[in-house]
């Protein structure tokens, strides 16, 4: 994909990018998690009390920086949140010193409470084992509280990484104190770019047997109203990128955020990448990409087409990574969808739809578009942990 046509996607991505929606459907979104340590057990792994067990604050956050915290009391607590969003648990001392935080036995950080019914009004996590700097339920129950099919959960797990890791280190400026107490949020997600296949005048999309990733973008999102016009990313091997200008929060209720330039997909490991952020220096661990290929949610089109070829509407459907097996639970775990079209040369847009919520599953044309005009297709969705996947399917006759 060239510069000038990632960067026209990223302008109308941005508008997408600042109107995340609440997921959660139901009209009761109250929900209190419960759950207690042993505080006098013993670590197996180093024999002493587990610094963790002897918290004294229980704080509950989402992906939008709002946070919800009580006390721990004899090892026992019990918070109130939202179903709205999935969220993170961590502990924390009284100083909001971080101690550990919350994993679910399916490996999970992020507590998927917007996939919770109107019935659902508590969670008992029960005992908590510990693990140094982190705790699981005892028992696999919480799970059964979740209506996620294995397509969901496959997806889920893939789309909340990087969330996941934030909750593990909520305090990416390393200085003691977890962000959020110093009035701060920062969090990175990920802009795909995907080879899903090509299209000729036979008409229908065909699907690449080996679909493939073509670069990719760092997004680092804050809600500081003094953000500054350019930051810099610094990758695990030493390369330094500068940001594109700050695309600005339009509301006190959105993210102001920075795009890095387009990477190769080889830079994108388990590894660190630090954010050069005015005078503070943030670190954001990379979560392994060994799997993204396999879990992604992807979204391939269907065309209809009138009686001269020329391209009337697309229809899409949402699969579970590179297979054949429609997940038709994704609209979970996704909140914009946008259809572009390229012309010849890809960069020269013949049309950009409106922004769909994740339920619909169509565009009308507003003009039927010949379908020899036509260079590109991209499929585009953003998620609800900020990542973007676009996935374009080029006509043969350009390639």
């Amino acid at each position: 994909m060239n510069t000038k046509t990632s960067y026209l996607i990223v302008l109308l991505l941005f508008s997408i990018l600042s109107c995340n929606k609440e997921k959660y459907e139901g009209t009761n979104s109250a929900i209190t998690l419960t759950g207690r340590f042993d505080v006098h057990k013993k670590s197996s792994l180093t024999n002493t009390t587990s610094s963790i067990t002897q918290a004294s604050k229980v704080i509950v956050f989402d992906i939008h920086g709002n946070r919800w915290e009580s006390n721990v009391i004899d090892g026992f607590f019990s918070v109130s949140t939202k179903k709205d969003n999935p969220v993170g648990l961590i502990f924390a001392d009284n100083d909001y010193r971080f101690l550990g935080y919350l994993t679910l036995n399916k490996g999970f950080e992020a507590i998927p409470l917007n996939f919770l019914n109107d019935t659902v009004a508590q969670i008992d996590l029960g005992l908590l084992k510990d693990s140094i700097s982190s705790v699981v339920p005892s028992n696999d129950f919480v799970f059964s509280k979740f209506n996620m099919t294995p397509e969901i959960v496959k997806s889920y797990a893939q789309a909340c990484i990087n969330f996941s890791k934030l909750i593990q280190n909520p305090d990416v400026n390393r200085n003691g104190k977890i962000d959020l107490y110093e009035n701060k949020f920062y969090f990175i997600s990920f802009l795909y770019f995907v080879d899903g296949g090509t299209f000729s005048d036979t008409l229908m999309p065909q699907r690449s047997p080996n679909i493939s990733f073509t670069n990719f973008r760092i997004l680092f999102h804050t809600k500081d109203p003094n953000a500054p016009q350019q930051i810099s990313f610094i990758l695990s091997d030493g390369t330094n990128i500068n940001s594109e200008d700050r695309h600005p929060a339009k509301s006190d209720k959105e993210n102001t955020i920075f795009f890095s330039e387009l990477l190769d997909m080889t830079k994108l490991n388990n590894s660190t990448c630090k954010v050069l952020y005015n005078n503070d220096t943030l670190y954001f661990d990379i979560p392994n990409q060994s799997s993204t290929l396999n879990n992604l949610t992807y979204l391939y089109p269907s065309f209809t087409f009138n009686n001269q070829k020329q391209l009337t509407e697309i229809s899409w459907e949402y699969y579970c990574g590179n297979t054949t097996t429609i997940n038709h639970e994704a609209w979970r775990i996704i909140n914009n969808v946008i259809i572009q079209i390229g012309g010849l040369n890809y960069s020269n847009r013949l049309y950009d739809s409106p922004q769909y919520t994740s339920d619909v599953k169509n565009t009308k044309l507003p003009s039927p578009i010949d379908i020899d005009q036509i260079g590109v297709i991209y499929t585009t969705y953003y998620d609800n942990f900020g990542n973007n996947t676009v996935i374009s399917f080029k006509n043969k006759k350009t390639l």
